[in-house]
């Protein structure tokens, strides 16, 4: 009776231990879980403010939920409130304007399907007042199923209206500018200090009788 009694204490005392041991472990993984969390949430509070301080609009789709989050900035950026655009993918889709759309789903789908390291595309979005502003769209995967493919992705939105203005404006200057050449017979070059590369007009390839596809001018 002594011997069956000693063995159930000693029993006892051990599944109690083992008891202890497993809350201690727990408790340690709880609270290794929150540390993780607590850091993770500081350090995407930091990436938006960053992000937000330099005026980009964020955004964060979740590919499984079929939601996506748009900041404040990026609302109002298309003159919207924070509540007057929801978490739903019609919701970016429907604004883009509609010679881009293409060509943009072209960009995600190519993203998702893994030929570029990262979603990046240039294009046109309606404005609340019915204009289209020039942006460009950028965002990564944060996050990928157990067969390697995205399932969340993050991006900025930047206002490049003004930017994409000044390219046209310049485009078309170079191209008045080569017209009045051409009537002129006037030709123009540029040369690069750096490279030692020579830039010419179209109207000096043809005074000389060049064709501006060949092998480009240098100073060698």
């Amino acid at each position: 009776g002594l011997v069956v009694t000693a063995l159930a204490v000693a029993l006892l005392l051990a599944w109690r231990s083992a008891e202890c041991r497993a809350e201690r472990i727990a408790e340690g993984l709880v609270a290794d879980l929150r540390a993780k969390d607590a850091e993770l949430r500081s350090s995407e509070a930091r990436w938006r403010f960053a992000v937000e301080g330099s005026g980009d609009g964020l955004w964060d789709w979740d590919i499984r939920a079929g939601t996506v989050w748009f900041s404040e900035r990026r609302k109002a950026m298309l003159g919207y409130e924070a509540d007057e655009i929801h978490g739903v993918l019609d919701e970016w889709s429907t604004r883009i304007h509609p010679d881009d759309l293409l060509r943009v789903t072209a960009c995600v789908d190519a993203y998702l399907r893994g030929e570029s390291d990262h979603y990046e595309c240039t294009h046109r979005v309606r404005h609340k007042d019915g204009r289209y502003l020039w942006v460009l769209d950028r965002g990564i995967a944060v996050e990928r199923d157990q067969y390697g493919f995205p399932v969340r992705l993050i991006g900025t939105l930047k206002d490049v209206t003004d930017q994409h203005r000044l390219e046209s404006e310049l485009r078309v200057r170079t191209t008045d500018l080569e017209q009045a050449q051409r009537m002129a017979k006037v030709g123009s070059w540029v040369l690069h200090v750096d490279t030692g590369q020579v830039e010419w007009s179209g109207p000096l390839y043809d005074m000389f009788g060049l064709s501006p596809d060949g092998r480009p001018p240098s100073l060698a």
